[in-house]
C-alpha cells in the first residue's frame, strides 16, 4: 500500500485533476484508514462536480435562428 500511495502521489503531482488517480488514492486511504480520507473524499467530490458541470455545458443546446 505504501508503494501504491507513493505512485499515486507522483501521478497527482503531474496531474492534480486526474480523476482515476484521485479515486485510487481515496481507495488506498479507505483501506489503510488514513486520516486524510475526508480531505481526499472532498477533493474527489469537487472533481466530480466540475466534471458534471463540463458535461452539462457539452450537452447544452444552442439554438440558431437564421435571419
Amino acid at each position: 500500500m505504501a508503494q501504491a500511495e507513493k505512485d499515486l502521489q507522483q501521478c497527482l503531482e503531474l496531474d492534480p485533476d486526474n480523476r482515476l488517480g484521485n479515486l485510487h488514492l481515496l481507495a488506498v486511504y479507505q483501506r489503510t484508514k488514513d486520516a486524510r480520507l475526508e480531505a481526499q473524499t472532498r477533493r474527489l467530490q469537487e472533481l466530480e462536480a466540475r466534471r458534471e458541470e463540463q458535461a452539462e455545458e457539452f450537452r447544452r443546446v444552442i439554438e440558431v435562428r437564421p435571419e
